[in-house]
């Protein structure tokens, strides 16, 4: 494969129980990726919006949207629903990769407010790793920004109300959409935030 490889780890894990020290062999297998450039292998981005236009569409205490995008993903056999994201270039930065991918993905560009540290996305199988890239947007996202997403991935760029989005990520669950595991966090931690 160009982008994965699937390889056996062995190691050795060293327990101690009061005075006894014992060691024990064992091997794992692990999905390698082969495209790292950087201490990051992709950028995730949280890009925040507040729109007039948003404020228009809900009446709420918190104004700000989030751009998600759908996507098909052949792993799964589904539309799978997300942040924009992407690998990061060699020679780039997170921040130019965020912005990259942004303006690729949901066709506007936004305003780098962080950047996190290294996450891994399941690391009981994959050394695949991100950043996420938190960033505030002016404008719409998709069709509306008059900036078309990258058509040659069939990407399509939505903007939902922060307050909506478990709410959202439920219906597209319920619909058959796989959803991504980062965004349903995301709205979880945003609905506890909020209790």
């Amino acid at each position: 494969a160009e982008w994965l490889e699937l390889r056996k780890v062995d190691y050795t894990l060293a327990r101690v129980n009061g005075d006894t020290y014992s060691t024990s062999s064992h091997d794992h297998e692990v999905v390698q990726r082969l495209t790292r450039v950087a201490d990051a292998d992709g950028i995730d981005i949280i890009a925040l919006t507040n729109t007039q236009s948003q404020r228009e569409k809900i009446d709420a205490p918190d104004p700000r949207g989030i751009v998600l995008v759908l996507q098909y993903r052949p792993a799964v056999d589904r539309v799978w629903v997300g942040v924009p994201a992407g690998l990061v270039d060699a020679g780039e930065t997170a921040t130019r990769a965020a912005e990259r991918e942004l303006q690729e993905e949901a066709g506007v560009a936004g305003k780098i407010q962080e950047i996190s540290p290294v996450f891994f996305h399941n690391a009981s199988m994959t050394t695949d790793n991100a950043r996420f890239a938190v960033l505030f947007v002016d404008g719409h996202a998709g069709a509306e920004s008059g900036q078309p997403a990258d058509a040659a991935e069939l990407i399509e760029a939505i903007e939902v109300p922060m307050v909506a989005l478990s709410r959202v990520l439920r219906i597209f669950g319920e619909r058959g959409f796989a959803i991504d595991s980062k965004i349903l966090a995301l709205a979880y931690g945003y609905d506890l935030a909020r209790a």
